[in-house]
């Protein structure tokens, strides 16, 4: 363990976002105290006006670590208003060299956590940011989940392309350097995605070198009041609402990014648009997945063939079933047709 004691000030700002987690909050708040450092850190806490009891618990550990804990609590929920985020509540205050970061349904498990990424940073001046592996706990589609968040072994420097192609950071894994805060959401839309995190990150990668650790050393917990927790519940508008805010994020960041990773981002806005078109043909949408396959083909032809391999035999197969069952309408329409013209002739 380094001895670093730089200043009275803390070295580390930890950034926990909270909003009903009175079930959650205290293994968060107990993850944070447990850390073994040789410097100080602060915990900084914004309630988003909770009214499960959260507030209460936070305030308890204020009272008990007032050095440490420092929160925030609204009065009225912000979320509602289009204000969230850490870049709004709690960087704007953060004192410390490093922002951590750990929401409050989430937890720390290695007292060491902070040490570790702490040395590596002032050891590795070229590197930005520090993440980390971690366990995902917790119930996910009324299931007890305990699984590892990536499964590979992998140690070492996590590229931009490498994130822009799917790797994802744990939020509750990442410590990156406060100089950092300044390129952080400096476009408005940035702060209106749905994957803010992943917008963090992505900026993050985009401005310093990123070093993933393969080391567990905290819990990402799943739960039915988390973002996606209930999402094979969610209705077929809310998915594809979802498809087209990630949509909006990637094409914003193919933008942001111009003119470099264009074809990484238009492979990735191509799958959204996939995802779109396969849940409109289970929902039997089909002028929605007429227009998500041309927007599938526009982007990243590969991924349009693949639409097409797997819609093709689904489609065959409705198109056969329907023409059976008109033929038997049809067929029963024309007995009673009959039946009808027998009678009439009966009569007479």
């Amino acid at each position: 363990m380094s001895n670093i004691n730089k200043s009275t000030n803390p070295l580390v700002s930890i950034s926990c976002l909270t909003y009903n987690h009175a079930d959650y909050i205290e293994e968060a708040l107990n993850g944070f105290i447990k850390q073994e450092t040789s410097f100080k850190f602060e915990v900084l806490i914004h309630d988003d006006a909770s009214t499960d009891g959260t507030e209460e618990i936070i305030r308890a550990y204020q009272q008990k670590y007032p050095q440490i804990i420092k929160p925030l609590y609204e009065k009225t929920n912000q979320w509602n208003k289009g204000r969230r985020g850490s870049a709004v509540f709690n960087f704007p205050r953060a004192r410390g060299e490093y922002i951590a970061l750990c929401e409050g349904d989430d937890y720390w498990t290695d007292p060491l956590k902070l040490q570790k990424q702490v040395d590596f940073l002032e050891t590795n001046k070229d590197f930005g940011t520090h993440a980390h592996n971690v366990m995902i706990t917790g119930v996910e589609y009324d299931k007890t989940v305990n699984r590892l968040y990536h499964n590979s072994d992998y140690t070492g420097e996590i590229t931009l392309n490498k994130i822009i192609d799917g790797f994802r950071l744990p939020t509750n894994s990442i410590t990156f350097r406060s100089n950092l805060i300044s390129k952080l959401f400096q476009e408005e839309w940035m702060l209106k995605v749905r994957s803010v995190d992943k917008c963090l990150y992505l900026t993050l990668a985009n401005h310093a070198k990123v070093f993933f650790d393969d080391q567990v050393m905290a819990s990402y917990r799943k739960h039915p009041g988390g973002v996606v927790g209930s999402y094979d519940s969610w209705s077929y508008e809310k998915h594809i609402l979802i498809h087209k805010n990630q949509i909006f994020f990637w094409k914003n960041f193919k933008t942001y990014f111009f003119p470099k990773h264009q074809t990484e981002i238009n492979k990735n806005i191509a799958k959204e648009h996939n995802l779109i078109a396969l849940k409109a043909l289970r929902n039997r949408s089909y002028w929605t997945l007429f227009l998500s396959a041309l927007r599938t083909a526009r982007y990243n032809l590969k991924i349009f063939n693949e639409l097409v391999s797997q819609s093709t035999p689904i489609l065959s197969k409705r198109f056969y079933n329907s023409t059976q069952s008109f033929y038997l309408r049809f067929k029963i329409f024309g007995s009673k047709i009959k039946q009808r013209f027998i009678s009439l002739l009966g009569i007479r």
